[in-house]
Protein backbone atom coordinates (compact mmCIF):
# COMPACT_ATOMS: atom_id res chain seq x y z
CA UNK A 1 0.00 0.00 0.00
CA UNK A 2 2.45 2.68 0.75
CA UNK A 3 4.69 1.39 -1.86
CA UNK A 4 1.93 2.38 -4.34
CA UNK A 5 1.42 5.86 -2.79
CA UNK A 6 2.73 8.76 -4.61
CA UNK A 7 3.77 11.03 -1.84
CA UNK A 8 1.00 13.75 -2.63
CA UNK A 9 -1.40 10.58 -1.36
CA UNK A 10 0.92 10.30 1.37
CA UNK A 11 -0.07 13.80 2.86
CA UNK A 12 -3.64 13.82 1.97
CA UNK A 13 -4.30 9.79 2.48
CA UNK A 14 -2.12 8.64 5.31
CA UNK A 15 -3.58 10.89 8.35
CA UNK A 16 -6.80 9.51 7.38
CA UNK A 17 -5.70 5.86 7.95
CA UNK A 18 -3.93 6.80 11.03
CA UNK A 19 -0.04 6.53 9.43
CA UNK A 20 2.70 8.94 9.46
CA UNK A 21 2.22 11.47 6.42
CA UNK A 22 5.90 10.90 5.34
CA UNK A 23 7.86 7.61 4.86
CA UNK A 24 10.98 7.06 7.15
CA UNK A 25 14.78 9.41 6.36
CA UNK A 26 17.86 8.98 6.30
CA UNK A 27 18.43 12.05 8.67
CA UNK A 28 19.44 9.86 11.77
CA UNK A 29 20.32 6.87 9.61
CA UNK A 30 24.54 6.26 11.21
CA UNK A 31 26.81 2.97 11.37
CA UNK A 32 28.53 2.52 14.53
CA UNK A 33 31.06 -0.58 14.33
CA UNK A 34 31.54 -3.30 17.36
CA UNK A 35 34.95 -1.46 18.14
CA UNK A 36 33.06 2.02 18.57
CA UNK A 37 29.71 0.12 20.56
CA UNK A 38 31.84 0.51 23.96
CA UNK A 39 31.97 4.49 23.32
CA UNK A 40 29.07 6.68 25.01
CA UNK A 41 26.07 8.39 23.52
CA UNK A 42 25.47 6.09 20.58
CA UNK A 43 22.11 4.42 19.35
CA UNK A 44 23.23 0.62 18.35
CA UNK A 45 25.89 -0.80 16.50
CA UNK A 46 25.60 -1.64 13.20
CA UNK A 47 23.22 0.74 11.27
CA UNK A 48 20.57 2.04 12.62
CA UNK A 49 18.16 5.27 11.87
CA UNK A 50 16.11 5.81 15.27
CA UNK A 51 16.45 9.30 16.15
CA UNK A 52 13.33 10.54 16.61
CA UNK A 53 14.60 14.11 17.89
CA UNK A 54 16.66 16.78 16.01
CA UNK A 55 18.97 18.08 18.48
CA UNK A 56 20.52 21.80 19.19
CA UNK A 57 23.68 21.03 17.99
CA UNK A 58 22.28 20.45 14.52
CA UNK A 59 21.54 24.36 14.20
CA UNK A 60 24.78 25.20 14.72
CA UNK A 61 27.35 25.35 11.87
CA UNK A 62 30.92 23.95 13.94
CA UNK A 63 29.39 20.49 13.18
CA UNK A 64 29.74 17.77 10.63
CA UNK A 65 26.67 17.55 8.03
CA UNK A 66 23.58 15.71 9.15
CA UNK A 67 25.15 15.43 12.73
CA UNK A 68 22.11 15.47 15.59
CA UNK A 69 19.72 14.98 12.87
CA UNK A 70 15.93 13.57 13.38
CA UNK A 71 14.08 11.01 11.49
CA UNK A 72 11.01 13.09 11.24
CA UNK A 73 8.67 10.32 9.88
CA UNK A 74 9.37 8.41 13.45
CA UNK A 75 8.58 11.88 15.13
CA UNK A 76 4.99 12.06 13.87
CA UNK A 77 4.28 8.74 14.70
CA UNK A 78 5.20 9.84 18.50
CA UNK A 79 2.79 12.85 17.47
CA UNK A 80 -0.26 11.10 16.84
CA UNK A 81 -0.16 9.36 20.61
CA UNK A 82 -1.03 11.22 23.14
CA UNK A 83 0.70 10.18 26.88
CA UNK A 84 -2.44 9.28 29.09
CA UNK A 85 0.05 8.81 32.42
CA UNK A 86 1.68 12.23 32.73
CA UNK A 87 0.76 14.60 30.03
CA UNK A 88 -2.07 15.62 31.97
CA UNK A 89 0.81 17.44 34.26
CA UNK A 90 1.55 20.21 32.14
CA UNK A 91 -1.50 20.47 29.37
CA UNK A 92 -3.80 19.70 31.58
CA UNK A 93 -6.25 17.92 28.43
CA UNK A 94 -5.60 14.71 29.19
CA UNK A 95 -5.34 12.15 31.70
CA UNK A 96 -7.85 11.84 34.92
CA UNK A 97 -7.94 15.52 35.47
CA UNK A 98 -7.92 16.48 31.81
CA UNK A 99 -10.82 17.06 29.06
CA UNK A 100 -9.78 13.78 27.78
CA UNK A 101 -9.62 10.80 29.89
CA UNK A 102 -8.35 7.30 28.80
CA UNK A 103 -12.05 6.47 28.23
CA UNK A 104 -12.79 9.42 26.18
CA UNK A 105 -9.74 8.31 24.01
CA UNK A 106 -10.64 5.04 23.67
CA UNK A 107 -13.91 6.24 22.53
CA UNK A 108 -12.70 8.65 20.13
CA UNK A 109 -10.04 5.87 18.86
CA UNK A 110 -7.32 8.14 19.47
CA UNK A 111 -3.91 6.40 19.78
CA UNK A 112 -2.74 6.56 23.50
CA UNK A 113 0.18 6.00 25.96
CA UNK A 114 -0.16 4.38 29.49
CA UNK A 115 2.15 3.10 31.77
CA UNK A 116 1.98 -0.02 34.38
CA UNK A 117 4.10 -1.32 37.29
CA UNK A 118 7.30 -1.91 35.10
CA UNK A 119 5.11 -1.82 31.87
CA UNK A 120 4.81 0.81 29.29
CA UNK A 121 1.74 0.00 26.61
CA UNK A 122 0.66 2.24 23.17
CA UNK A 123 -2.43 1.66 21.89
CA UNK A 124 -2.86 2.22 18.59
CA UNK A 125 -5.32 2.44 15.52
CA UNK A 126 -5.26 2.57 11.87
CA UNK A 127 -7.81 2.37 9.30
CA UNK A 128 -6.78 0.33 5.99
CA UNK A 129 -9.65 0.31 3.26
CA UNK A 130 -10.19 -3.50 2.50
CA UNK A 131 -8.98 -2.61 -1.54
CA UNK A 132 -5.55 -2.58 -0.13
CA UNK A 133 -5.97 -5.77 1.39
CA UNK A 134 -8.07 -7.47 -1.28
CA UNK A 135 -7.18 -6.26 -4.73
CA UNK A 136 -10.99 -8.03 -6.09
CA UNK A 137 -12.51 -5.34 -4.20
CA UNK A 138 -10.86 -2.71 -6.25
CA UNK A 139 -12.24 -3.94 -9.28
CA UNK A 140 -15.40 -6.04 -8.20
CA UNK A 141 -17.59 -2.33 -8.64
CA UNK A 142 -20.81 -1.94 -6.57
CA UNK A 143 -22.42 -5.05 -5.14
CA UNK A 144 -25.65 -4.91 -3.02
CA UNK A 145 -24.28 -7.85 -0.82
CA UNK A 146 -20.88 -9.15 -0.32
CA UNK A 147 -19.82 -12.83 1.73
CA UNK A 148 -16.61 -12.16 2.49
CA UNK A 149 -13.77 -14.38 4.75
CA UNK A 150 -10.92 -11.77 5.65
CA UNK A 151 -7.79 -14.07 7.12
CA UNK A 152 -4.90 -11.71 8.10
CA UNK A 153 -1.57 -13.03 9.69
CA UNK A 154 0.46 -10.47 11.56
CA UNK A 155 3.94 -11.07 12.55
CA UNK A 156 4.70 -10.72 16.27
CA UNK A 157 7.58 -11.03 18.94
CA UNK A 158 9.82 -9.47 20.56
CA UNK A 159 13.17 -7.19 20.62
CA UNK A 160 15.66 -6.67 23.84
CA UNK A 161 18.03 -3.99 23.82
CA UNK A 162 20.93 -3.81 26.18
CA UNK A 163 20.69 -0.01 27.95
CA UNK A 164 24.02 1.45 29.65
CA UNK A 165 24.12 5.13 31.40
CA UNK A 166 20.65 5.58 31.15
CA UNK A 167 19.06 9.00 32.38
CA UNK A 168 22.13 10.95 31.13
CA UNK A 169 22.70 12.73 27.94
CA UNK A 170 25.67 9.61 27.00
CA UNK A 171 23.02 7.02 26.98
CA UNK A 172 24.07 3.62 24.78
CA UNK A 173 22.38 1.00 23.38
CA UNK A 174 24.56 -1.95 23.01
CA UNK A 175 23.77 -5.41 22.19
CA UNK A 176 20.31 -6.26 20.34
CA UNK A 177 18.10 -9.54 20.44
CA UNK A 178 14.97 -10.32 18.44
CA UNK A 179 12.56 -13.35 18.12
CA UNK A 180 10.78 -11.84 14.57
CA UNK A 181 10.71 -14.26 11.98
CA UNK A 182 11.56 -12.35 8.73
CA UNK A 183 11.06 -8.17 9.34
CA UNK A 184 11.18 -6.52 12.78
CA UNK A 185 8.20 -3.70 12.99
CA UNK A 186 9.58 -2.50 15.98
CA UNK A 187 11.81 0.51 16.39
CA UNK A 188 13.30 1.36 19.58
CA UNK A 189 14.34 4.62 19.77
CA UNK A 190 16.95 6.56 21.16
CA UNK A 191 16.11 8.85 24.24
CA UNK A 192 18.86 10.19 26.23
CA UNK A 193 18.31 12.55 28.89
CA UNK A 194 16.90 12.58 32.61
CA UNK A 195 13.34 11.57 33.64
CA UNK A 196 12.34 14.31 33.62
CA UNK A 197 13.12 15.21 29.86
CA UNK A 198 11.29 12.34 29.13
CA UNK A 199 14.39 9.79 29.30
CA UNK A 200 14.76 6.55 30.69
CA UNK A 201 15.02 5.43 34.68
CA UNK A 202 18.68 5.71 35.92
CA UNK A 203 18.02 1.58 36.77
CA UNK A 204 17.04 0.55 33.45
CA UNK A 205 19.38 -1.63 31.98
CA UNK A 206 17.40 -3.13 29.23
CA UNK A 207 14.53 -2.05 27.03
CA UNK A 208 12.00 -5.06 26.08
CA UNK A 209 9.17 -4.66 23.44
CA UNK A 210 6.76 -7.01 22.03
CA UNK A 211 4.11 -6.83 20.13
Amino acid sequence: MLSSMSPSDLKSNNTNFGMSPDLDNHKSLRFFNASQADDSGISGYGVVNNNPFTTSASFQQVIKQNDGKGNDALLQRINRVVDSTTNSTYTNLFGASGIMTTANLQAEYKPYYFTNANFMYWMDYGIINLKYILDSIAKIGLVKKADLRLRMYVNTGAVQVTVQQSATQVVTYKSFKSSFSNTCPINVNYLTGAVASGGFDSTVTRITAGL
